[in-house]
């Protein structure tokens, strides 16, 4: 059984918190995180979280996903780059944090660490970013 779930635009996505999150739909921006931008109507295993777990999960029009070691992982494609597959923003040197909570809209996203601060990123055409 899965113990959270998300709906990105158009396409779904569910989490176990034991290392299996799983999408299907359109993968137009490589938001399946299976390394292509192939879609399928089928749910398929998000690729990279064997060894983690997952708990929290969020989605838009690119996913992201918090592990029980506070690491932030994003994947899809938008203004922030393109990530095929789960890429860790801590390992990348891009968020030096322990993240604890995550938003997607359609083409942004946000995160809280655990000191309360909060980092945003992606498009900022309506001012989504609070920058």
């Amino acid at each position: 059984f899965f113990f959270q779930a998300e709906d990105g635009i158009r396409d779904p996505l569910w989490s176990r918190g034991l290392g299996d999150v799983y999408k299907r739909q359109g993968n137009n921006f490589g938001q399946l995180g299976t390394g292509t931008k192939r879609s399928t109507a089928i749910p398929v295993k998000v690729k990279g979280f064997d060894s983690q777990k997952v708990v929290k999960i969020a989605a838009g029009n690119h996913s992201a996903a918090i592990t029980d070691k506070n690491e932030l992982f994003v994947w899809g494609t938008g203004s922030f780059g393109e990530f095929l597959i789960p890429t860790s923003m801590n390992e990348q040197g891009k968020i030096p944090a322990s993240f604890v909570d995550i938003s997607i809209g359609g083409t942004f996203g946000a995160t809280i660490d655990k000191e309360g601060n909060v980092y945003s990123w992606g498009a900022n055409t309506n001012g989504e970013l609070g920058s």
